[in-house]
């Protein structure tokens, strides 16, 4: 089982008081979606689909968004009678951004991991300071096996909540709580921003250099077996690297898969986060499923659009 964090900043237990904070940040988070951010739906929680327009002028086609398939669509609308759940594709080639109810904030149980990573790498680089062997052995526990103890280790060892919330708004997940007052793991997130991690782990970035990005894909792409699931599912030839998180919270397993899916030169970036499930396993599937469907579909339009 993939337990998120229990720790505070005074080891206790969250009290009312932190719950109200974190609420309140969350409404904060939500007013703003609903005020019309770029890319986002007022109506987050419908099936409601977006997509954003390309963020860079581009000569390769458009890719029809995939969640708007309609056997993606029927698919997803029968899921929204048993889970809660939402996503978030992402193609570099033509800058598009697809969001399946946008808006939506869920729990980010293990895939926080890599939060926690990208703050560390970017820590060290900011000091010119090379990663210890202790944190290259807790970086490979917490990532390719989810060990909770290692990600605990590093989240001290960086400065907690603190230090990630900094490396977080320097990416642009603005859709993320991250407090003191919450734990990894714990931190209500949403699909798109997820996205904008994996974008700052894959793509060009001022804050994570390209040794380091490479030194995370290839920890993302050995995950164990056991914990290959989600985006995993994609079918060779695809090359996937990804995080997964899965927790059961009292209203029903959180269950998330985060990653990234190269096909020669092209990649997309998804995430998927589903919440109030009636099982781990049946959320898994899905996840197994929904990853399957979306590969498909992009291949039918021809994705990859450049020469792979």
């Amino acid at each position: 089982m993939d337990m998120p964090s229990r720790r505070f900043a005074a080891g206790q237990r969250i009290s009312l008081a932190a719950v109200v904070v974190a609420l309140v940040g969350a409404l904060v988070l939500g007013a703003a979606d609903a005020a019309g951010l770029p890319g986002h739906s007022a109506d987050a929680t419908s099936g409601s689909t977006t997509t954003t327009a390309p963020v860079t002028t581009t000569t390769l086609p458009a890719v029809t968004n995939p969640f708007m398939d309609p056997s993606i669509a029927s698919y997803l609308a029968q899921q929204a009678k048993k889970e809660n759940l939402t996503a978030a594709l992402f193609d570099p080639a033509s800058g598009q951004m697809f969001l399946y109810r946008p808006g939506v904030h869920e729990m980010g149980a293990s895939i926080d991991k890599l939060a926690i990573l990208g703050t560390l790498l970017s820590e060290r680089e900011l000091h010119k300071k090379a990663l210890s062997s202790w944190e290259q052995s807790e970086i490979y526990s917490m990532i390719e096996f989810s060990s909770n103890d290692a990600a605990n280790a590093l989240w001290d060892d960086e400065g907690g909540a603190t230090a990630v919330a900094l490396f977080e708004k320097r990416i642009g997940m603005t859709e993320t709580t991250c407090t003191i007052f919450l734990g990894w793991g714990e931190l209500p997130t949403t699909a798109r921003d997820q996205v904008i991690l994996l974008k700052a782990i894959t793509l060009p970035s001022h804050w994570l250099n390209p040794a380091d990005q490479a030194y995370m894909q290839g920890l993302m792409e050995h995950v164990t077996p056991s914990e290959f699931f989600g985006v995993g599912a994609t079918p060779k030839p695809a090359v996937v690297g990804l995080k997964n998180g899965w927790y059961p919270w009292p209203k029903g397993w959180q269950v998330n898969t985060d990653g990234f899916v190269h096909l020669g030169k092209s990649q997309y970036l998804l995430s998927i986060m589903s919440n109030q499930t009636p099982g781990e396993m049946y959320a898994i599937n899905v996840l197994n499923v929904l990853s399957v469907k979306l590969w498909k579909q992009l291949r039918s339009q021809g994705w990859p659009n450049s020469k792979a």
